[in-house]
């Protein structure tokens, strides 16, 4: 349902203190964003009758709560604290994670979640596209570094899908003995 959005997912439960606190401050980025490409989602491992009496008494709630009460989306969240809130691109990458209570109607919040809905590729391009669009990079020469030596690489890199908004790099060194 959500494919292509950005999700912002929060690991909570209704005796959590900071997990009350921070929830107004969610629900205020959610209102200003004012996009149908964002989704915030609450997942606790309580029991049904407990989140929903928790919901009827709050004075505001996840847009979207999930159930998880055998505890299976635990494994995607690291640790065992709570509030633990992990935001997702368009693609399904995990771009940010953030352990404990937050003031999320600050500037640097809207300013990441403007952002990640703006690169957002149309719904009727993303249903063409099964995976985020991926720069290309060319090395501009081979290197050869020994052990323990800091090194430097040139390279050049272009990229095909969506606009260059953003991109990711990721380097694999050989699995050779001494690396």
């Amino acid at each position: 349902q959500h494919r292509g959005d950005v999700l912002v997912l929060t690991r909570w439960a209704t005796w959590c203190g900071a997990c009350k606190a921070e929830m107004p401050f969610k629900i205020k980025l959610y209102k200003a964003l004012k996009s149908n490409r964002f989704a915030f989602i609450g997942i606790s491992d309580e029991a049904k009758d407990t989140v929903n009496d928790y919901a009827q008494q709050a004075p505001v709630m996840y847009p979207v709560s999930l159930l998880d009460p055998k505890g299976l989306m635990q494994k995607f969240f690291p640790g065992g604290a709570i509030p633990v809130t992990i935001i997702v691109d368009p693609w399904g990458w995990i771009v940010a994670m953030k352990t404990g209570g937050a003031q999320w109607d600050t500037t640097p919040y809207i300013n990441l979640m403007r952002f990640l809905v703006s690169v957002a590729p149309s719904k009727k391009s993303f249903q063409k596209q099964e995976k985020a669009p991926a720069p290309k990079v060319s090395f501009m020469k081979n290197i050869q570094v020994k052990a323990g030596q800091t090194f430097s690489v040139a390279f050049a890199l272009s990229w095909t899908g969506e606009k260059d908004k953003y991109s990711r790099i990721l380097f694999r060194l050989p699995k050779e003995k001494g690396l």
